[in-house]
């Protein structure tokens, strides 16, 4: 019997480029799959384009050009059901950080700038430890 294991997948939605490419680094060495978008249109373009619950856990800037933070969450939410909808984290240098991801209700808060260590902890938090662990293989084979 095959029975395949699906990696968890990470979206990042950020406007700055080297924030996109340090999360993919980090999250991919981590075991996760990651698709990232420069602002939250392209990001709902990605979710409109794959199945429902294609992605574990969201990533999100509120401060990004073409649209922003609370456009895309509210467009986001209107389109999906709520049963559907994968955790938001959000990612912000602003000094209300706390306040937005509040407002927003927001599952999670990553304040910029953040250290390495902070990162794997809070996906944690999201995505079970057991099922990344074993995501490593894309398959496994039981006799």
């Amino acid at each position: 019997m095959l029975v395949k294991i699906n990696k968890n997948r990470i979206l990042v939605v950020d406007d700055d480029c080297a924030i996109r490419k340090f999360l993919t680094v980090v999250l991919k060495r981590e075991g996760y799959e990651v698709e990232v978008a420069g602002n939250g249109l392209e990001a709902l373009n990605l979710i409109r384009e794959n199945p429902s619950n294609y992605f574990d856990l969201i990533f999100l800037d509120m401060q990004m050009p073409v649209m922003d933070g609370w456009r895309f969450l509210q467009i986001y939410r209107q389109e999906t059901d709520q049963a559907q909808r994968a955790p938001i984290i959000v990612m912000t240098a602003a000094m209300t950080a706390a306040r937005y991801a509040s407002q927003i209700m927001a599952d999670g808060l990553l304040p910029k700038p953040f250290c390495l260590e902070e990162l794997p902890n809070l996906v944690r938090k999201f995505l079970p430890v057991e099922s990344n662990v074993l995501s490593n293989h894309k398959a496994l084979f039981l006799s």
